[in-house]
């Protein structure tokens, strides 16, 4: 973590892995709802056990829509993050135009992960699970929105120092 933050690459590397942590965090929440959902159908399904068991797998996944408002502020507090770890990178001015120019190369990577994503969720299997959670698949769906978000914030915050603040002393 040290040396990512003395590297002049940390800005596009940390956009990176929000992208694809974005993008595993979201297609394992559905998948694992859908898998619930089916857990607890067979449960609600089998007579030999108490009505009450049904009641509390649905409860259970009324409670877990709300991975869908907490994915979506991770992906904000996660955009922060970025902003603030290039805020404490050393490198200078002449890597605002390379951060722009490998940004356009990691957003066509961002794309390709919006691909997957779109492809993956897409199958007729998820297309009742993918009602339940719209933030998940709006920021997934737009992956390449996020990393071009992430590139500017970042390319601000990296540039927006006042002088020498200590990020290029020892």
């Amino acid at each position: 973590m040290l040396k990512l933050l003395k590297d002049k690459k940390g800005l596009n590397r940390n956009s990176l892995a929000v992208i694809i942590f974005l993008f595993s965090f979201g297609f394992i929440t559905i998948m694992s709802f859908l898998v619930t959902s089916q857990m607890v159908d067979y449960i609600k399904a089998d007579p030999s056990l108490p009505s009450e068991v049904g009641e509390v797998g649905d409860k259970f996944l009324d409670n877990m829509k709300l991975f869908d408002k907490g994915f979506f502020l991770i992906a904000v507090v996660l955009i922060i993050g970025v902003g603030i770890t290039s805020y404490k990178l050393a490198s200078p001015a002449v890597f605002f135009i390379i951060s722009f120019i490998t940004g356009a190369l990691y957003g066509f990577i961002s794309y390709f992960f919006n691909y997957i994503f779109q492809e993956m969720v897409g199958n007729t299997l998820f297309t009742a699970t993918v009602l339940y959670f719209p933030l998940t698949i709006l920021v997934c769906r737009n992956l390449h929105w996020v990393m071009l978000a992430m590139i500017i914030v970042g390319a601000i915050t990296l540039y927006a120092k006042r002088g020498e603040q200590g990020q290029f002393l020892a």
